[in-house]
């Protein structure tokens, strides 16, 4: 084994206690340890001439074999900047470096170099590259597919390959290794990009960037699939103009058709050629993605629907108008330039906050579909306000619901400014061991400084905190000396179980400061307590007693034997001074009473307790209210059970962990070591911080109850829904009302409640003043809400009226007919004898749909230049591109999930028999997206469709349309000159289909457009057309309700069929069409015909023979202009003269014809 001293830099493993090194009080706390980390710091940080970016990226490894420890557990820490240590890379300037240091082994060099590639350069002539490592960024990225068996991957997205003394094209490297690393052998070298054909298509002056800026291992990401064959998923955002790509390399079996290695076959090694298969997909042929896009920038792989097939994910955080975007998608075949098979794409919704650059999928609901985080790290809250906020960043949260990604929810951290929440995401696996995996998220520049965020995993959606969302926040500004440096925390995440305690430890990076910390997790356990009162509840207030019993317990998923549980009891909550009730144990009769107790792994401890009311005036007491009872438990800390008693931890029966928890040296800077121990404890628990500390319960004082002091209550009650219809419309409404009246005609009711049960698809959205409890789950599924009165007791002859709001927006569509809502009146007394008055609710439930689909032309018309002998060889080059849009439309409330089908017309077969495409299949392209924000359809050429049955039918049913008759077939131009090329009109024209599974229900508010685009292949139309100069191009699309199965729409509903058309028309000359000379005389004759004839018939009506007036009778020398004689001439100008341009003087007249006036100039 090599060993490289690394001189008095030594990796410093610092521990904080809780007395020396310790912690600020931290904001939140949960089951991570942040009191005594492992922090590991930059060894060469001295011979660095800058930040080596330490920390930058992380990755755990265990089980490694060296000739020190058989079982070694390492973590991987990436310095891209970092100049390297090995003898043969001392010429080359910051390579990058990746380190392995050693977990919980202070008795050696705590970090060495890992060896990756000895030679400083190579010059493969095969593979035509050359290395070029300066400035390479190795450990820029990093990748594990298990710490425990996967393999291993590093990156460096900077390496560039000098081809030529003048060309260094940053392609990018990847190297590999299996899990075994070995001290002495170079990592296998991938370079996926690096064809010379690929690097610059076109000719060097004018032609295009490909591979040669691609930048292959921005990002990385392992998989493991389910025949347990290994992937590495490369990210290079800098393919084809900064479009970007993703790259797959896969185990490869020769003699497998597929070229995958089945399950069986596996278990012979020899077979398989690991890594052996390069894919990379086709930038430029993803019609979803243009150049600067940055497709590639994050990577990652998840299962999101029923068929349980593996799907990749990748963000473009400059797509969409530089909002951002996320593909889910899959590749088409093996090799390069394969085309992509997007499932679902989604977008960002703020102009620049990097929707994409992380992606996490991870299953967080058990149900063993992945949920989708996807990080926009540059999102800001209020970019009105760009001076005093911004890049406070946002967390796109998608629940996966029965294979369908819900809209998506926001996490936001701490909302900080420029904190860049959303940088980095992790699963860390179950963190409390709960059943649900857990996440945490990076914000490395939040204060400056940088924070991690813990989320929790649930049952059916994400567990937020109540107050924050977040269930732990690790702050880099919590630390104190010798911590109190940390900058950019937060940059890289990941978890594994390092000490073997069953939970999950989190390792952060640092690499401004150049650091990597590792938190220990805790074991977490539940505390369980109860409380019951006897007596039904109900205390005499004259001189009467409660009993109560109280019982705790705890459980835990790890091997935690025994706690110590302080309690604090208080028995009357509300009136802490002066309590009603008399507690009297051991002469304490105070509140709150505290005491300490010892409890076993699942044995309940219980206690029992007797309260009296106290001896003090009747009239000085407020007996109206009842008694709250409420019991509070907490883990004591620092604290552990010996001999049935509770001692500190400083005894020294205790100094020693009985689980064996560790005990590590600290490796001082000078390589010194010193005295102090790890006094962090793996098998000491906490309490699970995400159920409740305290019970509580709650007895009331009675009167007016008789002589036997026990009320006869007698309850009737009623409900009826506020709604104005005798029917509901499932989608009508986002909510329905309805009111409880409980009337009481015997004596005083105390503690009653209201249980209302509602199917398992609803809930209660409103409720009166917040009297109801959180819902319990019932034999049927059914939700259970328990709700108090807002009056205690309710007494004779008295109504209690109470308002719900049901949560409607859940109900499915062609489900069950009715919703039944049960009411039910708990009494709490002795008397009450089990009888609980109850009513039914019930209401109809209707489904109304009626899907509409309609299509048109961007461009209903467009010209072409005719082809003569002059043109025809430019204009047979030429590409006339179309785009159809269809909007499909729900016009009524309830929603409903569809299929649209797209029908292109693509080819048809000339007479020699040569098939010729009309339509270039390669270039056209079909989406679908839904309003919303983000696009919730899948769209893919349905590859089998052509002549099928499928796509006959669909041709048949397109030709039988009432829309198809309705269509004026010749819009521009006359039928002898028009060629249709469609499916419908033109039966020898080939077809393909497009299928568009529309991902989220349809409902008014969520129309879907879906945009056809294609282009013609104009020679080959010239060819089928033969002298036809006018083509009208349509295609049609279908839309099919698939859920709720077999609805049916309302009698003449609108329109499941549309089609679009668009018309290419000749331009006029040069090149229009000639005209026939005898059409041209003809016209002129007629022409002329047609003016003779127009002349005879005025003739012949006189209108040359009109009667002229003398000139003598226009005048009117009475008058003459500014004389005054005449009231209409009184506001009217008076011109005395005009001066021409020979300065003659031009008199004027006034002239009247019939009742008007006008001047006559006379010169």
């Amino acid at each position: 084994m090599s060993h490289y001293n690394l001189g008095s830099r030594q990796m410093i493993l610092f521990l904080c206690s809780i007395y020396v090194f310790c912690l600020t009080q931290f904001g939140s706390s949960f089951n991570i340890d942040t009191i005594r980390p492992l922090v590991y710091e930059d060894p060469a940080a001295i011979q660095n001439t800058r930040e080596s970016y330490f920390g930058f990226s992380l990755q755990f490894l265990f089980n490694q074999k060296d000739n020190a420890y058989n079982s070694a557990k390492w973590l991987l820490v990436g310095a891209p900047r970092a100049n390297s240590t090995f003898p043969s890379l001392a010429n080359i300037t910051e390579p990058g470096q990746v380190y392995r240091c050693v977990l919980g082994k202070p008795d050696r060099d705590q970090c060495q170099p890992l060896i990756i590639e000895r030679e400083a350069s190579q010059n493969n002539r095969d593979k035509f590259y050359r290395d070029r490592k300066d400035y390479g960024w190795l450990g820029g990225a990093m990748s594990v597919n298990s710490p425990s068996t996967g393999r291993v991957a590093i990156c460096g997205y900077r390496w560039s390959n000098r081809r030529l003394s003048t060309e260094h094209y940053m392609n990018g490297v990847c190297y590999w290794s299996g899990h075994q690393v070995s001290e002495t052998e170079d990592f296998v070298k991938v370079l996926p990009i690096v064809a010379q054909d690929q690097q610059v298509t076109g000719t060097d002056r004018n032609g295009t960037y490909n591979y040669a800026y691609g930048q292959s291992g921005f990002s990385v990401h392992m998989v493991q699939k389910q025949d347990q064959s290994e992937e590495m998923i490369i990210g290079a955002p800098g393919v084809f103009k900064w479009t970007g790509a993703v790259v797959r390399v896969s185990d490869y079996l020769p003699n497998s058709p597929s070229g995958v290695p089945s399950r069986k076959k596996r278990q012979d090694k020899q077979d398989i050629i690991e890594f052996g298969e390069t894919t990379v997909s086709a930038s430029a042929k993803i019609s979803r993605l243009e150049p600067n896009d940055y497709f590639g920038y994050s990577v990652h792989s998840g299962i999101f629907f029923n068929d349980g097939k593996l799907l990749y994910v990748s963000g473009a955080p400059r797509a969409a108008q530089m909002q951002g975007k996320v593909l889910i998608f899959d590749f088409l075949h093996s090799g390069k330039d394969s085309q992509l098979k997007i499932h679902l794409e989604l977008n960002g919704t703020q102009l620049g906050e990097y929707f994409g650059a992380s992606v996490l999928a991870v299953d967080l609901t058990g149900d063993g579909k992945s949920e989708l985080l996807v990080g926009a790290p540059q999102h800001s809250l209020r970019p009105e306000m760009a001076d005093r906020t911004g890049d406070e960043g946002k967390v796109y949260f998608y629940l996966n619901r029965n294979g369908n990604l819900q809209k998506p929810q926001a996490l936001y951290g701490s909302k900080a400014r420029d904190a860049r929440f959303g940088t980095a995401m992790a699963s860390v696996g179950d963190i409390n061991l709960d059943g649900f995996n857990d996440v945490v998220i990076g914000a490395p520049y939040e204060n400056d400084r940088g924070a991690v965020y813990l989320y929790l995993g649930g049952m059916n959606d994400i567990r937020l905190h109540p107050e924050t969302g977040y269930w732990q926040r690790i702050a880099a500004a919590d630390f104190v000396f010798p911590l109190n440096n940390l900058r950019g925390f937060g940059i890289s995440l990941v978890a594994a179980d390092m000490d073997g305690n069953s939970y999950p430890d989190l390792a952060v990076g640092s690499f401004l400061s150049g650091h990597a910390l590792v938190f220990r997790s805790s074991p977490v356990i539940q505390l369980a307590l109860t409380m019951k009162v006897n007596n039904g509840g109900l205390i005499d207030p004259d001189g009467g007693s409660v009993m109560l019993s109280v019982c705790s317990s705890f459980e835990s998923k790890f091997s935690v034997p025994e706690i110590c549980v302080g309690y604090t009891f208080h028995f009357d909550a509300e009136y802490i001074n002066q309590p009603r009730l008399i507690l009297d144990v051991d002469g304490n009769q105070q509140q709150p009473f505290n005491y300490t107790g010892i409890l076993s792994s699942g044995s309940p401890s219980c206690r029992k307790f007797k309260l009296t009311v106290a001896n003090t005036p009747y009239y000085s007491q407020d007996f109206s209210r009842p008694a709250i009872f409420r019991l509070t438990a907490m883990l004591l800390k620092n604290v552990r059970p010996l001999n049935n008693t509770c001692r500190p931890m400083t005894d020294q029966s205790l100094t020693k962990d009985p689980a064996g928890s560790m005990r590590v040296l600290i490796a001082a800077g000078a390589g010194s070591r010193n005295n102090e121990k790890d006094t962090f404890c793996a098998t000491c628990p906490v309490v699970d911080e995400t159920q409740k500390s305290y019970v509580e319960n709650s007895a009331a004082f009675t009167s007016e109850c008789g002589s036997d002091n026990i009320c006869q209550e007698d309850l009737d009650i009623e409900a009826n829904f506020i709604s104005d219809s005798k029917e509901f419309v499932v989608g009508s409404r986002k909510t329905l009302s309805f009111e409880v009246r409980l009337v009481n005609h015997g004596e005083p009711s105390y503690l009653t409640t209201i249980e209302i049960q509602l199917p398992i698809y609803t809930n209660l959205k409103r409720t009166p003043a917040d009297l109801c409890q959180k819902p319990s789950i019932g034999f049927s599924d059914e939700l259970i809400y328990s709700c108090q009165l807002r009056v205690n007791p309710l007494k004779r002859a008295k109504t209690e009226k109470m308002e719900f709001e049901i949560d409607m927006t859940s109900i499915p569509s062609g489900g069950n007919n009715d919703l039944t809502v049960l009411i039910e009146a708990r009494m709490n007394t002795a008397a009450a004898m089990g009888r609980r008055p109850r009513f039914n609710l019930t209401i109809p439930l209707k489904t109304a749909i009626d899907v509409e689909i309609m299509g048109n032309s961007i461009e209903e018309q467009q010209t072409y230049q005719r082809p003569n002998d002059t043109t025809t060889v430019t204009i047979m080059k030429e590409r006339l591109t179309f785009k159809h849009l269809y909007e499909v439309r729900n016009v009524l409330p309830s929603a409903a999930k569809v299929e649209i089908e797209v029908l292109v017309p693509v080819s048809v077969l000339s007479r020699q028999g040569v098939t010729l495409y009309l339509v270039e299949l390669a270039t056209t392209s079909v989406d679908a997206t839904q309003k919303g924000g983000q696009s919730n359809s899948l769209c893919h050429l349905d590859y089998n469709s052509g002549q099928s049955m499928d796509v006959q039918e669909f041709r048949e049913s397109i030709s039988s349309s009432p829309i198809v008759k309705s269509q004026p077939a010749f819009k521009f131009a006359q039928a002898n000159r028009t060629a249709f090329i469609d499916c419908f009109n033109t039966k020898s024209v080939s077809c393909v289909k497009y299928v568009c599974s529309v991902f989220g229900t349809l409902s008014p508010e969520s129309p879907v457009t879906v945009s056809l685009t294609g282009t013609l292949h104009l020679q080959n139309i010239f060819s089928f057309a033969e002298k036809k100069d006018v083509f009208i191009l349509s295609s049609a699309a279908r839309v099919t309700i698939r859920q709720p199965a077999n609805i049916q729409q309302p009698f003449g509903h609108k329109p499941d069929i549309a089609i679009a058309s668009t018309h290419f028309l000749p331009q006029g000359p040069p090149g229009t069409l000639a005209v026939a000379s005898w059409i041209i005389v003809l016209a002129v004759l007629a022409g002329i015909l047609l003016l003779s004839l127009m002349v005879v018939g005025l003739h012949k009506m006189g209108f040359f023979k009109r009667q002229r007036y003398p000139q003598d009778a226009l005048v009117d020398d009475g008058a003459t202009p500014g004389d005054g004689s005449s009231d209409d001439m009184d506001n009217e100008p008076q011109p005395n003269a005009m001066r021409g341009s020979t300065d003659h003087i031009v008199h004027t007249k006034r002239v009247r014809f019939d009742e008007e006036v006008v001047f006559v100039h006379i010169p």
